[in-house]
């Protein structure tokens, strides 16, 4: 899995789940599976609040992606 796709993360489908593991942020879908993971390394910075929240990528030297993640129904496994 590469440690950010550009590709994948444009294609994410609507509902995902979130992973935290030792290297970084997984992506998933339903089925729990990985989708895409980001290394720490590349997260610039993130935000959150009662609904979303907002990673900051940092894809090149230069080059800034934001994700947002909407919710309404957060579960914690």
């Amino acid at each position: 899995m590469d440690s950010f796709n550009t590709e994948n993360q444009d294609n994410l489908p609507k509902d995902i789940i979130l992973g935290i593991k030792l290297d970084g942020i997984v992506f998933c879908d339903k089925n729990r599976k990985e989708l895409m993971t980001v290394d720490y390394a590349h997260i610039a910075s993130w935000g959150v609040n009662s609904s979303i929240l907002v990673l900051v990528i940092q894809k090149t030297e230069f080059e800034l992606k934001k994700i947002y993640l909407e919710s309404f129904n957060v579960s914690f496994i």
